[in-house]
């Protein structure tokens, strides 16, 4: 076995052990403030400040995993999670529990922008060019089974640990993926800093983002790339506000279905995604892309439209599957059209984007839910044709074509 292969295998088993922890928790802090406030407004103010979290601790983590060894990165975030859910199940109890929650939550996302920066720093130095949609599309399947062993998992350790024993079962999957990351290769980085003074960090920040910044204006087609990548995460963060709502509405909120309807869309993303690396090929990325935004849209028009219990497992599946067509290809367009040397600010930045779009439609997406569920879902359909045209046009050929999303018409797969 070769360092690549075992490096790649230990990056998709890191995924699936920290989406297991992940899809357990995502459920369980939205029922218990669902359950608390009878609205999805609680809910969509974590979010919200999940959103800024993730904002402010983005613009350190693209230059901090650009100047040192992305694994470490991972690891260094993984551990910070673990100890953050560790201590909330040992203070966790009485009235302030949701409070607790809320708390960890932000911690997890202070967190997760040095992963997410670092594993897609990583992943183009343990896996070949030519094989990056391929290891992507195995990387959502270890993503999508881990939250749906995750969200089957999470009624019986609910029901028999209660919210302590699931926090603590996370925290022990989240050091676990810690010490599986060690087996992974050094990336050696040639340029390393440390900083004297919090003027000299500050100082060492805004000049890795004006390189960054310089880098993508010489380089519109990958900005825009940048762009488009946050459209799928978005669209999953809205499925991830309108659950709870749902089975309140349709389901007669029974805590049964949320994960049917989660796993629903789980199953459809995990499926998918042996076949995306085939049918990118065959549609290329353009029409991949399209395809994939397209579909979601029209499921969450569908949604809104129709509320019979059979037709939402089953569109939520599809949104699921969809998701994972244009995910997939979108982050290997991006990684293969990244500079080596500026991977983790490109992830950042993307991830700032998300965060600044994610942070206003939530909100709004929330106060639609308030008047109508199938407002919302319609909203979020709009969302997505959004972003559609943004493939349809940007990635055209009178504009940017293959420079932008086009990677196996140029015979490079």
């Amino acid at each position: 076995m070769t360092q690549a292969s075992i490096g790649a295998r230990v990056l998709l088993a890191s995924t699936f052990i920290t989406n297991f922890g992940s899809g357990m928790y995502t459920l369980t802090i939205g029922k218990v403030l669902y359950d608390e406030t009878g609205s999805a407004a609680s809910y969509g103010i974590v979010i919200v400040l999940e959103f800024i979290a993730t904002f402010l601790f983005q613009l350190v983590a693209g230059p901090w995993v650009d100047r040192t060894d992305p694994r470490w990165s991972c690891v260094a975030s993984t551990i910070v999670r673990s100890l953050a859910l560790f201590t909330t199940g040992m203070v966790l109890g009485g009235s302030r529990q949701a409070l607790f929650l809320v708390a960890t939550s932000l911690v997890l996302q202070a967190a997760k922008p040095f992963y997410r920066a670092a594993q897609f720093a990583l992943i183009p130095e343990v896996v070949g060019k030519s094989q990056l949609v391929r290891f992507n599309s195995h990387n959502s399947i270890s993503l999508q089974a881990g939250q749906l062993l995750g969200i089957a998992a999470v009624g019986p350790v609910l029901a028999t640990g209660g919210i302590r024993f699931s926090l603590w079962l996370n925290a022990a999957g989240f050091l676990l993926s810690a010490l599986v990351l060690l087996l992974i290769k050094p990336v050696s980085r040639g340029v390393r800093h440390r900083a004297g003074s919090w003027f000299m960090a500050l100082g060492w920040i805004v000049r890795s983002w004006l390189e960054a910044a310089a880098n993508l204006r010489t380089n519109a087609a990958t900005c825009w790339l940048v762009f488009l990548c946050a459209g799928d995460f978005i669209l999953v963060s809205l499925v991830n506000l309108l659950l709870a709502p749902t089975v309140a509405a349709r389901f007669g909120g029974d805590a049964y279905w949320l994960s049917v309807l989660d796993g629903a869309f789980a199953l459809g993303a995990m499926l998918t995604a042996f076949g995306v690396d085939a049918l990118a090929r065959r549609l290329g990325e353009r029409g991949s892309v399209m395809a994939g935004l397209g579909v979601q849209s029209l499921c969450f028009a569908a949604l809104a439209l129709c509320d019979s219990r059979p037709s939402a497992v089953l569109l939520l599946g599809v949104v699921g599957a969809a998701n994972t067509v244009s995910c997939v290809v979108l982050l290997g367009a991006l990684q293969v059209r990244s500079d080596a040397t500026l991977r983790g600010r490109i992830a950042s930045f993307r991830n700032l984007f998300l965060a600044a779009v994610g942070g206003c439609l939530m909100p709004l997406i929330s106060h639609l839910e308030g008047v109508s569920l199938s407002l919302a879902f319609l909203a979020s359909s709009l969302v997505g044709i959004v972003f559609f045209l943004l493939a349809f046009v940007m990635a055209h050929p009178r504009h940017y074509g293959v420079a932008m999303l086009g990677f196996y018409s140029q015979g490079s797969g």
